[in-house]
């Protein structure tokens, strides 16, 4: 797996308006280009999307035709699994993955996240076999899950196909430290991705 460094740019805003603090909208491409040219240039080696998050991962996509240094590791999610049946979970969690690697004009992701934490709580065994066909199809080497709780961690550790997580964490909300949760995933070792650290911008 390509070493990915200590910080992580997420892309949520070069798709669409987000975050509590963001007077400015979305960027322009050609801001886009360069906000991602500046982290790489700055030393970040992985870029967080997610098919919900508008057009970023189309951005992300025209961005690298062009870029001409190190490709960066990309992580992506699939949008909750909730109102499939469970015969339908690994085609509609494959043909979610073939779009963003059409998207982002890549033939493999770094890693590939559940975006419904509770979706393994949901579908069990069905879900887990699911994202398991995208490490089979040679789409991703890591599958895991964005996660909220305690509830979705532990739902996510019943199935040994996932290694990898986001956890919402911040100087105002670190109950998962707390809880010895952050602990165990460490125990399983599991790659752990932080987000919402500085509150979308509002510190």
């Amino acid at each position: 797996m390509q070493k990915i460094s200590p910080m992580t740019l997420g892309t949520v805003q070069l798709g669409m308006n987000y975050g509590i603090a963001n007077a400015a909208g979305k960027p322009s491409e050609e801001k886009s280009f360069a906000i991602l040219r500046s982290a790489l240039e700055g030393g970040i080696t992985a870029l967080d999307t997610a098919r919900v998050y508008g057009d970023s991962e189309l951005v992300i996509g025209r961005f690298l035709k062009q870029w001409q240094g190190k490709k960066p590791a990309i992580i992506t999610k699939v949008p909750t699994l909730q109102g499939s049946t469970p015969k339908e979970l690994e085609k509609f969690v494959t043909e979610s993955v073939e779009q963003s690697l059409e998207r982002l004009g890549v033939n493999k992701l770094a890693s590939v996240m559940l975006h419904g934490a509770k979706d393994p709580i949901i579908y069990g065994k069905a879900c887990a076999d699911a994202v398991k066909a995208l490490i089979d199809h040679g789409y991703t080497d890591q599958v895991g899950v964005s996660v909220y709780t305690a509830e979705d961690i532990a739902g996510m550790l019943s199935y040994d196909i996932f290694s990898l997580t986001q956890v919402p964490m911040s100087i105002f909300d670190q109950q998962l430290i707390a809880g010895g949760w952050i602990d165990k995933l460490k125990e399983r070792d599991y790659t752990v991705y932080v987000r919402s650290v500085f509150l979308q911008g509002l510190f």
